[in-house]
């Protein structure tokens, strides 16, 4: 499909946030339709702000978002491997910071874990993140670990704020804030026990507390803050959500925005994490070119993209495509890769351009590895 190239001529350039919520999903938001209520703070921001009643992630794992929101790239296996890497993503053409960079801003990747595990810091630094912060930060030290050698949240924001504080105001910034409490087995920091719904209050809560630390700061009179879910949690589907969602129960996150931007306060349109880096050029006023497969969310009139898709974890030969209220599954099997149960709307075009996708990528993966024996 043709693309559409465009630049927002009255772009504010606002700083922007983003906060990637490990296992953040859409079941545990009351707001959201949910049959419990673990995210109350969130809920209250998104009340008060805006907020997304259809988002999706792109994948199934934390790498799949650190992939759709870093490179712009659905995270989708290429022909030929069992298990894709970041080095078939790993192009600072078309990346956020990449984008970043091209604009003028600064652009910073801050986890409390270990950017070790599977070559993540290497990746932010191919990719062109200026400033990159794991679990071996100076700042850390002392503090007590959890999953991946991380701290905990209330200790992971005090870290970035600090660095909000002490950073030059020079150029404006886009940071993405990776969050690692919530991770199964879903410790609560406060009791030391597992405990799922206790660990998903403690990180809603502390959500609500650097969201008022920001507003203390006058963050939100020039600044975007972005909090989305990196997948929906890795258990299984209750009832009542497939009852309500269907398939689509499988990737739906929680999306919310707040501080200086005009959109809706609610966004009903279907969107995904793969159309963040359209909607930030969108406010960074940078001609950028999309085709009907992205959306731009960030603006008064939101243009919702023509389908959704996500790589299913239950099977890693899936593909699924929502496209208006259909969803459609696209089976990876060689020549033989099909369509399961009703194709959509121009079945062919987009398988052709799933597989575009997929030979992209493994093209990507072959230039880092050329690259790297140089």
């Amino acid at each position: 499909m043709p693309q559409q190239c465009e630049r927002n001529t009255q772009a504010s350039r606002p700083d922007v946030i983003v906060v990637l919520v490990e296992s953040l999903s859409s079941w545990q938001s009351r707001l959201l339709g949910g049959a419990v209520d673990w995210t109350p703070r969130l809920d209250a921001i998104a009340r008060d702000n805006h907020y997304f009643t259809r988002f999706y992630a792109n994948g199934f794992t934390t790498s799949g978002a650190e992939v759709a929101i870093g490179s712009g790239q659905l995270p989708i296996y290429p022909p030929g491997v069992l298990e894709y890497t970041f080095d078939h993503f790993a192009e600072r053409r078309g990346s956020l910071p990449g984008l970043a960079t091209a604009n003028g801003y600064e652009s910073a990747f801050f986890t409390p874990g270990d950017t070790g595990f599977l070559d993540l810091g290497r990746w932010l630094r191919q990719i062109g993140f200026d400033t990159i912060s794991g679990a071996d930060d100076p700042w850390y030290a002392g503090r007590e670990r959890w999953q991946f050698n991380s701290v905990e949240d209330s200790v992971f924001y005090q870290r970035f704020v600090d660095w909000l504080d002490h950073r030059d105001k020079a150029k404006p910034f886009v940071s993405v804030l990776l969050t690692v409490s919530s991770h199964p087995p879903f410790l609560d920091p406060r009791s030391h026990k597992i405990d799922p719904e206790r660990s998903f209050r403690y990180v809603d809560e502390q959500i609500g507390v650097f969201h008022e630390a920001l507003r203390q700061r006058g963050f939100f009179d020039h600044g975007v803050l972005i909090v989305m879910g990196d997948h929906r949690t890795m258990t299984p589907l209750h009832e009542d959500e497939f009852a309500a969602h269907g398939e689509r129960a499988y990737a739906r996150v929680p999306m919310v925005v707040s501080g200086k931007v005009e959109m809706p306060a609610v966004v009903e349109d279907a969107f995904q994490q793969t159309d963040l880096l359209p909607s930030l050029a969108w406010q960074f006023g940078a001609e950028h070119c999309r085709s009907a497969y992205s959306g731009n969310f960030l603006r008064s009139d939101p243009e919702a993209p023509a389908i959704v898709v996500h790589a299913r974890g239950d099977d890693r030969n899936r593909i699924d495509i929502y496209e208006d209220d259909s969803v459609s599954g696209f089976l990876l099997d060689g020549d033989e890769s099909r369509w399961i149960g009703e194709a959509p709307d121009d079945a062919e075009h987009i398988a052709a351009w799933i597989n575009v996708q997929r030979a992209e990528a493994a093209a990507r993966g072959q230039r880092v590895r050329q690259a790297g024996k140089r």
